[in-house]
């Protein structure tokens, strides 16, 4: 219990910060900086990098994007897709943040080997379902939806 207490709470620090410096929450802020990480990209790819659904990181660019921060476009390729791309107001406001919390869970977790990861996956996926854990969204994300629009 210790160390899942140390991790959420690690993830709710930083997502305080967030909503301090910037007034994002730390999903919205973790979106950005994968966004300047990998240019533009299609929502897909964006659910992909940050270990989402697609409909979870379409909600976080739509309130992104009404705040300036990405510009969402259909895609050059595939007219039926869209992509997300950060503006200059978003890559300024990183310059304000520090790296997310979700960056550095990830890396610990990508990190670890297969039969590590596997198993730590199953633990997981069997400890929500015996919660009656709904579905997922972005860490903290439903919390702010209401006071961030």
């Amino acid at each position: 219990m210790d160390a899942l207490r140390r991790i959420v709470r690690a993830l709710r620090l930083f997502d305080r910060a967030a909503e301090k410096r910037v007034g994002l929450s730390g999903a919205r802020v973790f979106v950005l900086q994968v966004l300047a990480e990998g240019g533009r990209m299609s929502l897909r790819e964006l659910a992909r990098r940050t270990h989402t659904d697609p409909s979870s990181v379409s909600v976080v660019a739509a309130k992104l994007a009404g705040r300036k921060l990405v510009s969402i476009g259909k895609s050059a390729v595939d007219g039926r897709s869209r992509e997300v791309l950060i503006t200059a107001s978003g890559r300024a406001l990183l310059r304000r943040v520090p790296e997310a919390a979700q960056t550095r869970l990830i890396e610990a977790l990508v990190a670890m080997n297969a039969q590590e990861s596997g198993r730590l996956a199953r633990e997981l996926e069997a400890l929500a379902d015996r919660m009656g854990a709904g579905d997922a969204t972005m860490f903290f994300e439903e919390s702010h939806d209401k006071s961030r629009g």
